[in-house]
C-alpha cells in the first residue's frame, strides 16, 4: 500500500498506530505520517487549541511565526505532526 501510494505521488497515512513496534515498521517501510494512541489520545477541541496556542512550533509552517526555525529535513517523528519522515 505504502509503495502504490508513493507510486501515485501521494503522502501514506497510517492510522491506529499503538504501539512503538508498529511506528517503526512503518518508519522502516518508508510511510509518511502516522496517527493513533501511540502518539496521544484524542483531544477536546478547547483543549487542542490551548495546546498549540502553547506550543506554536507545532503548526503547519503557514501558521507559524516569521521568526520560527523550520524543523529539519531529517527523518523523524514527532508527537505533534506524527510524521515519520519528511516528504520529498
Amino acid at each position: 500500500i505504502i509503495q502504490m501510494g508513493h507510486a501515485l505521488n501521494k503522502q501514506v497515512i497510517a492510522e491506529g498506530v499503538e504501539t512503538l513496534e508498529q511506528a517503526t515498521r512503518l518508519q522502516e517501510l518508508g510511510c509518511d505520517i502516522a496517527q493513533g494512541y501511540y502518539f496521544g489520545r484524542p483531544l477536546a477541541p478547547d483543549i487542542l487549541t490551548a495546546l498549540l496556542q502553547d506550543q506554536p512550533n507545532w503548526l503547519p509552517l503557514s501558521g507559524r511565526p516569521r521568526k520560527a526555525k523550520q524543523p529539519s529535513p531529517k527523518a523523524k517523528m514527532t508527537n505533534s505532526k506524527h510524521l515519520l519522515r519528511e516528504p520529498g
